[in-house]
């Protein structure tokens, strides 16, 4: 689910109570911030914790190599399309793995 600036965070609160995000300076935008945190608690995890993120964990090699397979059918399309069919082809114990490899537990 990828998200806008516009989207103020109803999307998100529907589903989970917090929104853990890295600190890439997208994320810092103030009024994407003061929108998301009306309805949900946003939490940053520190900065060098490479360990911490599901995506340095497997999860950006994961969606890379679907993109790459796959270039011919999303070369031409918006970037959010490719993303979307990138992160949601990665299924059960890939995913698990993700997230078991920087020790988060569900």
């Amino acid at each position: 689910m990828l998200l806008t600036p516009q989207q103020d965070g109803q999307i998100l609160a529907s589903k989970f109570k917090c929104l853990i995000m890295d600190n890439a300076s997208i994320h810092k935008d103030d009024l994407y911030l003061l929108k998301l945190e009306l309805h949900i608690h946003v939490m940053f995890i520190p900065p060098y914790c490479y360990y911490l993120s599901p995506l340095d964990n497997g999860g950006f090699g994961l969606a890379t190599r679907f993109l790459i397979s796959n270039n011919e059918t999303y070369a031409q399309l918006p970037m959010h399309a490719g993303l979307d069919a990138a992160f949601t082809s990665v299924h059960g114990a890939a995913a698990r793995s993700c997230f078991h490899n920087c020790n988060y537990h569900f």
